[in-house]
């Protein structure tokens, strides 16, 4: 992280990313029907394991992005402790 902007900008990005990927587990957690390949009314195996790979992964993916956010986090607290002294 180069500055106090890319550093922002990557918190911010970072931030995004925690959200939407948080709130695509919950929809699909909830069975929310518009979301991926369960708006069909189908039950069984195959859709409770497609079911859990996906929520496995997009909470794996939301750890990643909240792993950033705090690494770009601490960028940007360093560049504004930095700018001030």
């Amino acid at each position: 992280m180069c500055g106090p902007a890319g550093t922002m900008f990557c918190l911010f990005i970072s931030i995004f990313g925690v959200f939407f990927m948080g709130a695509m587990a919950i929809l699909i957690g909830n069975d929310y029907q518009y979301v991926g390949e369960w708006y069909d009314a189908t039950t069984g195996e195959p859709y409770s394991e497609q079911k859990a790979n996906a929520l496995h992964n997009l909470w794996m993916v939301t750890g990643v992005w909240g792993g950033f956010a705090v690494v770009s986090l601490i960028g940007t607290c360093y560049h504004t402790f930095k700018k001030r002294v």
